[in-house]
């Protein structure tokens, strides 16, 4: 099969990834309002490292689409709590918000472009375990930084 061919089955995959994520960050959201940035960000960064995980795990296709999609959400999710974080910080800094969102944007863009480059690269390289595991390491550091780090934080949004 010519890999560079998307099949329908994936084109759904990701289709139904994209509406979990859009399900999941309005209550992202809601929990952001409640609780503090913190916890939605702690709870994403550790199913990344679950999904992660399985996904190297390269199980069957039952099994792997599912974490595609719970995978999709997790990360994607983390949007909800980074557009706070980011509003919040720009508001410290003075900084005029559009101004933190466009570069927000062009981070997000070049990362968009790196990203799958970096990890189509190391994947062809190496297979697609290594990537997963990287993610999975990243995501654990990540949040490994956010609990030491969660005493400064002050991103809270009252009702």
């Amino acid at each position: 099969m010519d890999r560079s061919q998307t099949t329908p089955i994936q084109k759904n995959v990701v289709l139904v990834g994209a509406a979990f994520e859009t399900v999941l960050s309005p209550l992202a959201g809601r929990m952001l309002d409640r609780r503090g940035v913190l916890i939605p960000i702690q709870i994403a960064l550790a199913a990344g490292v679950v999904v992660s995980v399985g996904l190297a795990a390269g199980l069957r296709p039952l099994l792997y689409v599912p974490l595609l999609i719970v995978a999709s959400g997790a990360y994607g999710v983390l949007f909800t709590p980074a557009f706070a974080l980011i509003a919040e910080g720009a508001e410290r800094s003075r900084l005029p918000q559009g101004m933190a969102f466009g570069l927000m944007n062009a981070a997000w863009a070049m990362g968009a472009l790196i990203g799958p480059a970096a990890g189509g690269a190391v994947a062809a390289a190496t297979g697609d375990v290594v990537p997963f595991l990287v993610c999975a390491g990243l995501c654990a550091t990540a949040l490994a930084a956010v609990r030491r780090a969660r005493h400064r934080t002050t991103a809270v949004v009252v009702d």
